[in-house]
């Protein structure tokens, strides 16, 4: 690929993303992908032919900074009082109704992944470490 498709694949970044800052660009398994900070947030973005976008994930630090939704159907999972590692909003620009919220939570040696779709749905966790 040529500097002209990484030029039109930024155009469309800071067409949704105006305040993009530190954008690091690279290839990564055929794909172009960006990796930069906007409104205090760190996101990556996978682009395909003629620079759409194909997915984004964005990660949160605070479990307040996620919709509302969102947060309450992490508070009535069995994982609540876990301490959060790592929160990320994976979304698919071709199926939006994948898109989901993924918590990183430790307790105790263990480390569970906890699902959660946009529309609060709770997805079973994944166990690791256990």
């Amino acid at each position: 690929h040529d500097r002209f498709y990484g030029s039109e694949c930024e155009a469309t970044l800071k067409k949704l993303y105006p305040d993009a800052r530190f954008i690091d660009w690279e290839y990564d398994d055929g794909f172009l992908t960006a990796e930069f900070r906007s409104n205090g947030l760190k996101v990556d973005m996978k682009f395909g032919d003629n620079c759409q976008w194909l997915t984004k994930k964005t990660k949160y630090r605070k479990l307040t900074q996620l919709p509302d939704n969102i947060q309450q159907a992490f508070i009535l999972t069995p994982y609540a009082n876990w301490r959060i590692d790592d929160i990320e909003f994976i979304e698919f620009y071709l199926s939006p109704e994948k898109d989901y919220y993924k918590f990183d939570v430790t307790q105790k040696g263990a480390d569970i992944d906890i699902f959660i779709a946009r529309d609060g749905s709770t997805i079973l966790p994944h166990r690791f470490g256990i």
